[in-house]
């Protein structure tokens, strides 16, 4: 077969010819070629010519013979989805596939796909069983299922009907006068033989000649990928400069895999003021053939998302799309507040949620006049009782009405008015809706669970693109080419390892058989053959074509495909675009301004965040500022277990109360082993209480678990207390206030226990790994127990030492320094630390460094200092959840950051 030529789609004689083609792209395309034409020639009415893909033809005229012959005479068609359910129910019920846990939906697809490639290739039953090993025997096994219920029910697969229409001997009776094939590479032995039985019953088939361009082609290095798909849409936008007019086509074999990538790369390029807030919906400049799920589509999503909600728990994932979304009712007006829940829920670090549950969680917060949410509230509660109206089983029709009252109940698709693309979804959900209908002929009645899930995948199988005015730039797969004609063509990814294809024979036909009835991807000639044919009909597709390949993917080289190596190579020099800004400007002289200050605090600004502020404001000032004063943060996101920050607030709470009873070293000595491990795990019993019981989604199990597990570090660090010469704990949980530099700090210090000889040692517990040597340096990893002796000594208090109190598992006890040591702990003289805080081997001179450092670090902070400026990319940054803010990324491209 040959490409079609456009030019004889105007001579068409309508009732008499009908134009078959291989894909529905090149359809739509003749169609539109030939209105155009009628158009131009001055016509205002016209009888539209009959252009329609292989699959509809071919149902056509099966629909045709059956009304002829009488429909009770013929089985009842089945569609695609419906067939794929009697699939997966055959999987479903082989025990051997079970066994090696392997997926019967996956297995279902794959099965399907081989056994009507199998019929397009005319392969029988009986070679099947001659040739196949276990995968194909397992083939067998559940086509036999398959068939016994389509012949039990009287339906027929989408290959029976082809080969009953192939077989039939009234297709005289149906038979178009003429069929012009247009755009077939190759025709399968099923279409071969249906073309062949139409044509004995005396149907004229003529092959369109092809349409041959006298252009040039060349080919292209690229640095990789990105860089070839950059080049493609800077090409295509040179074209269109050139000829506003010009029809350009783009064509990757891995479309499907780039989707993404293309979209964002061609948007920059050819519709960069789409970024522009209310220019979202401008028309844009290129079309993409491939669609996407159609599930991924956020009207469609947030109806999925809000019927899970109704019908199960939902993850706090889902939970916050659907809070956050704008396509359920009143979310306009109550979109912070909306929000905060979807924070607050997080923050309490609930994984998962019901109904029920959340109705109950806005109750209780509905308390604070700044929090509204009574739109959201009337409909959850609403939506709760028609939940519990539901039936425990229906059939899927009875389920697709319910599901269309549970989405009314909660107004979507939402207050504001839907754009093209929105709209067209919420068409296309309804159509979804009537499908899962139309499964229930197979399926029979289920649970509405187990119907949510069947709704979800057909969203996921079934692909959807937007209907629009057609784009001059069009981009699409490999197979889409055939008879397809443009101004000027880029073809990209043709290097050595991709074309000619790399063999992919089906894993359930035997590969033998494959070869034999020479199917695709099974044989190195067939490839190669297929793909000089591809490769020349495509070099005569436009006027001016570039083949490309990309010269590095990671870190492997490549080469041109041998296909395209005698071609001449385009050493034109690699095209830049700076994106919007550029466009925007064109060659204006821009003037850079960087600003990396906010506004100074005013003296005596009190700031929330204690110590905290101060060691941002070590790690990098960006972080400070945004923390600080911007009250930037990410959103949480509860994990499985308890979380180490509840983790370290049970063991804090647990140690408060301890030494509030005991007060002293004394009463810790005078408890007998049992006595204070009964303490002790009474003290944690009640800190898992309040802190897990409070609103948390834990088990009983788990608590116990984390209870054991505290007692256990706090017991270990408890003997290190025992082995001390005596003190008194003179204060826990102690809140002071600290003026620096104009601004003023409330701190909270764990622990202050007051030495034999009258000075304080302060202590900070810890449930991760400590180091003393983060308090070093000018800028200090954890500044914050130096903070506190600051605190102290502008009490006119004396501080002999700082310590952390270690609780980490296997590492329990106390690690610090100070004017001298603490027998029984690893609280050492000063005298005795390797690496004393900046070479000061005096108790005295370290304050007094620590001291310079910090004033030196608030009065930064106090003076606006925003910079981005982290104190090492490779700790600091690798953790931090602001990059998307300070843009740290871009400036390491830009070589403006560096580690050095």
């Amino acid at each position: 077969m040959n490409d079609v030529s456009v030019a004889g789609i105007t001579s068409l004689r309508p009732g008499e010819d009908t134009v078959i083609t291989s894909t529905r792209r090149l359809a739509r395309r003749l169609r539109r070629d030939h209105d155009q034409a009628q158009v131009a020639s001055g016509r205002s009415a016209w009888v539209s010519p009959d252009v329609i893909p292989w699959d509809a033809w071919s149902e056509r005229c099966w629909r045709r013979l059956r009304d002829w012959s009488g429909s009770g005479r013929s089985p009842a068609a089945i569609s695609d989805d419906q067939e794929l359910v009697l699939w997966e129910e055959a999987a479903s019920d082989d025990a051997e596939l079970l066994e090696q846990l392997l997926m019967p939906g996956e297995i279902a697809r794959e099965a399907r796909r081989a056994w009507n490639l199998a019929a397009d290739y005319q392969i029988s039953r009986q070679a099947l069983i001659d040739h196949g090993g276990t995968e194909t025997r397992q083939l067998l096994q559940m086509a036999a299922r398959v068939e016994a219920r389509l012949r039990a029910e009287g339906w027929s697969s989408r290959a029976q009907r082809l080969a009953s229409l192939t077989g039939s001997p009234h297709l005289g009776r149906i038979a178009p006068k003429r069929v012009l094939l247009a755009g077939f590479d190759e025709l399968t032995p099923a279409q071969d033989a249906l073309i062949s039985a139409f044509r004995s019953a005396g149907t004229a088939v003529v092959e369109f000649p092809p349409e041959r361009l006298d252009g040039v082609a060349v080919k292209r290095s690229c640095a990789d990928p990105a860089a070839e798909l950059q080049e493609a849409a800077l090409a295509a936008r040179r074209w269109l400069e050139a000829c506003p007019d010009a029809s350009i086509g783009i064509v990757l074999a891995d479309l499907e895999q780039r989707r993404q990538e293309v979209e964002e790369i061609f948007d920059d390029v050819l519709t960069p003021t789409r970024i522009v807030p209310g220019q979202l919906t401008e028309r844009r400049a290129w079309d993409m053939s491939l669609g996407a799920p159609l599930s991924s589509w956020p009207v469609v999503d947030a109806a999925l998302r809000a019927l899970n909600l109704a019908l199960r728990p939902a993850t706090f994932t889902d939970l916050g799309l659907f809070l956050r979304s704008p396509f359920i009712g009143g979310a306009q007006g109550e979109a912070g507040p909306r929000a905060v829940l979807d924070a607050d829920l997080r923050a309490m670090g609930i994984q998962h949620i019901d109904l029920a549950g959340l109705v109950a969680r806005i109750k209780s917060m509905s308390d604070s006049p700044s929090f509204s949410l009574q739109d959201l509230m009337r409909r959850l509660v609403r939506l709760q009782e028609l939940a519990r109206s539901l039936p425990e089983a229906a059939t899927p029709e009875r389920w697709a009405g319910l599901f269309g009252e549970l989405l009314n109940v909660l107004g979507w698709p939402g207050d504001r008015p839907l754009d093209s693309a929105e709209y067209q979804c919420q068409m296309k959900w309804q159509q979804l809706l009537s499908t899962l209908a139309a499964v229930g002929t197979v399926t029979g009645r289920m649970s509405a669970s187990a119907c949510l899930d069947r709704l979800r995948r057909l969203a996921m199988e079934g692909v959807f693109q937007p209907e629009a005015a057609p784009a001059p730039v069009q981009i699409m797969g490999l197979l889409e080419t055939p008879g397809l004609t443009f101004d000027a063509l880029w073809v990209t990814g043709l290097h050595h390892q991709s074309w000619p294809r790399p063999l992919r024979p089906n894993t359930l036909i035997p590969t033998a058989l494959q070869r034999q009835y020479r199917m695709p991807r099974a044989a190195p000639d067939l490839e190669l053959a297929f793909a000089h044919r591809r490769t020349d009909a495509l070099a005569r597709s436009a006027r001016e074509v570039v083949f490309s390949w990309p010269a590095q993917i990671d870190d492997e080289s490549l080469r041109p495909s041998p296909l395209i190596s005698r071609m001449t190579q385009e050493e034109t020099p690699t095209a830049t675009w700076d994106g919007l800004a550029a466009a925007s400007v064109g060659h204006t002289a821009l003037e850079r301004l960087v600003d990396e200050h906010l506004r100074p605090l005013p003296a005596g600004t009190r700031v929330r965040g204690g110590s905290a502020v101060v060691k941002s404001q070590s790690a990098c000032p960006f972080l400070a500022q945004a923390r600080a004063r911007l009250d930037a943060c990410s959103l949480e996101r509860p994990a499985p277990g308890v979380s180490a920050m509840d983790s370290g607030r049970i063991a804090h709470l647990a140690l408060q109360w301890l030494w509030d009873r005991w007060r002293s070293s004394t009463t810790l000595g005078a408890r007998r082993d049992v006595e204070l491990a009964a303490e002790v795990d009474d003290a944690v019993r009640r800190a898992c209480r309040k802190i897990l019981d409070d609103g948390s989604p834990f088990s009983g199990t788990l608590i116990e678990l984390e209870k054991a597990r505290t007692v256990d570090r706090i017991l270990a660090l408890l003997v290190q207390d025992r082995a001390r010469e005596p003190f008194i704990v003179e204060a826990v949980e102690r809140e002071c206030d600290l003026e620096l530099e104009g601004v003023r700090f409330q701190l909270r210090i764990d622990r202050v226990d007051r030495l034999p000889g009258g000075a304080l040692l302060l202590i900070d517990y810890k449930t991760g790994a400590v180091n003393v040597r983060d308090w070093h340096g000018e800028r200090p990893r954890d500044p914050q127990l130096p903070f506190y002796a600051l605190a102290e000594e502008r009490q006119c208090d004396v501080v002999g030492g700082l310590a952390f109190g270690c609780l980490r598992v296997g590492e329990e006890g106390y690690t610090g320094y100070g004017a001298g040591e603490v027998p029984g702990t690893g609280i050492k003289d000063i005298d005795q630390v390797r690496h004393p805080p900046n070479g000061a081997t005096d108790w005295r001179v370290a304050r007094a460094e620590w001291r310079r450092h910090l004033e030196r670090l608030v009065r930064e902070f106090s003076s606006g200092d925003a910079r981005v400026s982290p104190r090492r990319i490779s700790e600091d940054c690798r953790y931090c959840d602001l990059s998307a803010l300070c843009r740290r990324h871009e400036l390491v491209a830009m070589g403006a950051l560096s580690d050095d």
